[in-house]
Formats: C-alpha cells, structure tokens, sequence
C-alpha cells in the first residue's frame, strides 16, 4: 500500500469515527428504550389479536443498523414481525403452499387446502377467522389484506395505550403513519433534558426455510443461512390491480448482510456515500 494511500485511509477513518460513525452510548440508548417499548407493545398487539398471539412468535431485526451501515444518528429501526401461517410450509401442492413466479423479483402464494378447511376447525372463531379475507377467489394470498390485518392490530394498540408508554421511569408517546409495507410506530420523550425521537418500521413478513425456493432464482452458495422472506410490498410497475395485490415482493436480506459481514472497507464506503447524500 503507497504512503499517499495510507494516509488517506488514516483521514478517512478519522472523519468516520468523528463524524458519520453512530455513537456507542446513543445506540445503547436506543436499543434499550426500544426493546423496552416493543416488548410492552408487542404483548399489547397478542392482546388485540388472538391470531397475532398465536402466530407472530418472531421479531427479527432489519434495516441498516442490523446490517451495520446506519449513519450518523440512531433515529430509526427496522423490525420483520415473521407471521406464520396454519399451513404445512413444505408442502408444495395443494396442501400447502404454490408458490408462482411472476413478475421480477415478486411471486404469487396460492394456498387452497389448508385455508379451505381452517373454518373446520376449533379455533376457528377464536383465532383463525381473521383469515378469511386474505385470499381472493382464485385462493391467492393477497398482500394488501395481510397488511391491512396488522395495520389494524398496530392502530389499536396505540389507542389502548392512550397513546403513550411508560418505561424504565420514562413516558413516551406514541404515534403511526402507513409507509408502504411498514407501520411506522413513532417514539418521542415527553419528559428529561435530551430529547429521544424513534421511528420504528414495522414489515409482516412470511419466511419460508431450504430447501424450498422461489423458481428462477440462483441459489447462494457458501452459506449458513437458510431462510428467505417474502414482503407484503406492493408492484408499482403493475397497473391491474387484482395481480398487484396477488404480487409478495421476495426478500434475501439476511443472505446480502452475509455477504457483506467481513467486507468492513465495503461497509465504510456504503456509510461515506449514505453520509454525502
């Protein structure tokens, strides 16, 4: 490596580390009012919803703090609420789920059977009936249904709350916007000297495991992970509506922050250009 080379490096890291690099005592802020308030408010959600009690077991973290490319402030996360389905996922007939390529980057769920006999079955008025409406006619799983459901759940959990949570001594308050596929969950301090401002994006997702996989696709090789996800996120580019509402976007981030766990120069550069725009 040149000196000249070398020096910059050694400006660079400078310029991160004072300037762009998210500070350790703000990320553990942050993480801790979150976990706080999401815990509370997730069991609020189970409260709500029989279904989401039963089937939401999972929250997984996403975004760019996940991935380690989040700059500057820590105002923001993403979180994957994984929403299981009463089907036998390695099933790929009727039984199951069908899974369809389509359009680029999205398929279509066909699940006949299993949703077909849910009305047969105890927990049908208790739990499974809010399932009714998430397929159409043809048995498509339809995402805008699906992200109406939690919309719904999200909304009626701030309204129980009276709008505000009060954690480790400190009441926040709370507020919701619609933002694509996610339910942002706004969080802000009413009380202390510094103030705290938190968006949390909240994405239902369905997570399928190896060895099924969508058709078309190349597979990743040399590694560990094992799921995929497909996102309630509607097709801009499709006019008709009903196939737009047929149309899951597939989701391999936990493959791509694999890719680039060890590529710290990588990560820096992605930070540097997300700082300059």
């Amino acid at each position: 490596m040149s000196a000249k080379k070398k020096n910059l490096d050694v400006y660079l890291g400078e310029v991160f580390n004072q300037f762009i690099a998210l500070k350790e005592n703000d990320l553990r802020k942050s993480q801790e009012v979150f976990n706080s308030v999401f815990k509370l408010f997730k069991q609020k959600m189970g409260e709500q919803c029989n279904y989401f009690k039963k089937y939401a077991s999972q929250v997984m973290y996403a975004g760019s703090v996940c991935d380690g490319i989040k700059v500057s402030k820590l105002d923001e996360f993403d979180m994957d609420i994984v929403i299981r389905l009463p089907v036998n996922y390695a099933d790929v007939g009727e039984n199951g789920i069908i899974i369809e390529n389509d359009e680029p980057g999205f398929v279509k769920l066909k699940i006949i059977k299993a949703f077909d006999n849910l009305d047969k079955q105890k927990e049908w008025d208790t739990c499974h009936k809010v399932t009714r409406d998430w397929r159409d006619t043809d048995k498509y799983l339809l995402q805008n249904k699906f992200r109406q459901w939690l919309h719904k759940i999200v909304q009626r959990t701030v309204n129980d709350l009276n709008d505000k949570v009060t954690v480790l001594g400190v009441t926040y308050l709370l507020s919701y916007k619609t933002m694509g596929p996610a339910y942002t969950l706004n969080i802000r301090n009413i009380e202390g000297d510094e103030e705290f401002l938190l968006d949390v994006d909240l994405v239902p997702v369905i997570r399928f495991m190896l060895p099924r996989w969508p058709e078309g696709y190349r597979t990743v090789e040399n590694t560990q992970i094992k799921e995929w996800l497909v996102v309630p996120k509607p097709n801009k580019s499709v006019q008709d509506v009903d196939l737009k509402n047929r149309l899951w976007r597939l989701s391999f981030h936990y493959y791509e922050r694999d890719m680039i766990k060890a590529c710290q120069g990588l990560k820096t550069t992605i930070r540097l250009v997300s700082f300059k725009i």
